[in-house]
């Protein structure tokens, strides 16, 4: 896919680290001693599906089954394994490095192909120009504050995210133990406690930027991730946090901002959004 959705070794350094599921596997595709291909892949037992995380076929060895020989491998050990896995996922797992298969692709086609179907809607991720960044003018004001995470302050926003069990509770408490930054972590406070958690990423944060893809975008970047909100809040409240997170980046000089969090469509026409990247999930049944 060319420079789109290039990224580097700090990436893998970043999943090592972050990395809680022990049945992961990388598959490597040599021709010779050469390295033409590799595959990402990971158990996901709470729904009973195994993931591809990843599936690199340099382009001098496409269309060549390579990519096809990879899944096959990895159909035949799941098999083998007598485990209760269900389905086969595309991306879209906690430590995939893309949500689905993206829609601007030919490897849609390809994975049709061997079997698998679109399953759901499509995931967008949108771009906010950040320089030139005004809070929305019916942004509502409201009993709360949103202030960087502070040492000491581990304790509560882990019981945060202990009390709603959702992904992205769970993709934000491995960052609270293992991202290093506690500063990159935005805290929605109300009378309550703690009602919210945003993080974001900066060039030089734990979590790398080359996840957000950012890199037709003018630099500085900066991403927007996983946001997770009480579900008694509304909107107000979802718009409350995300205009501090945009402010923050703004006031540090950051020129464009991916937002890889899914957001529904009032928040992106309240806050000038653009598309950026559309991904598919698809999937297959195993037999």
């Amino acid at each position: 896919m060319g420079d789109t959705f290039a990224i580097s070794s700090r990436v893998f350094a970043w999943q090592k680290q972050l990395s809680i599921n022990t049945d992961r596997q990388l598959w490597l595709a040599k021709q010779g001693d050469t390295a033409i291909g590799f595959m990402l892949s990971s158990l996901a037992p709470a729904t009973n599906s195994v993931h591809i995380d990843a599936l690199v076929v340099v382009p001098e060895a496409q269309r060549q089954g390579v990519g096809r020989h990879l899944i096959d491998q990895l159909c035949a050990t799941t098999k083998s394994a007598q485990a209760a896995f269900h389905s086969l996922q595309i991306g879209g797992g906690a430590e995939s490095l893309l949500a689905g298969v993206p829609t601007a692709s030919e490897a849609t086609d390809f994975f049709a192909h061997y079997g698998f179907r679109t399953q759901g809607t499509a995931i967008e991720t949108q771009t906010s120009n950040v320089a030139t960044y005004q809070p929305p003018a019916a942004l509502k004001e409201l009993p709360a504050a949103v202030r960087p995470a502070q040492a000491g302050q581990q304790h509560e926003l882990s019981s945060f995210l202990h009390s709603q069990p959702t992904p992205a509770h769970a993709h934000l408490e491995r960052a609270l133990h293992h991202g290093r930054r506690l500063s990159d972590l935005m805290v929605l406070w109300t009378a309550a406690g703690i009602q919210g958690i945003c993080q974001l990423g900066f060039e030089d944060s734990p979590l790398p930027i080359e996840l957000s893809f950012p890199y037709p975008l003018p630099r500085p970047w900066a991403q927007i991730g996983t946001i997770a909100l009480h579900p008694e809040l509304g909107d107000e409240y979802l718009a409350l946090l995300l205009d501090a997170c945009l402010r923050r980046l703004h006031n540090t000089g950051v020129n464009s901002a991916v937002i890889t969090t899914a957001l529904q469509q009032p928040i992106h026409e309240q806050f000038a959004l653009e598309a950026y990247h559309s991904f598919h999930p698809m999937h297959m049944q195993l037999k």
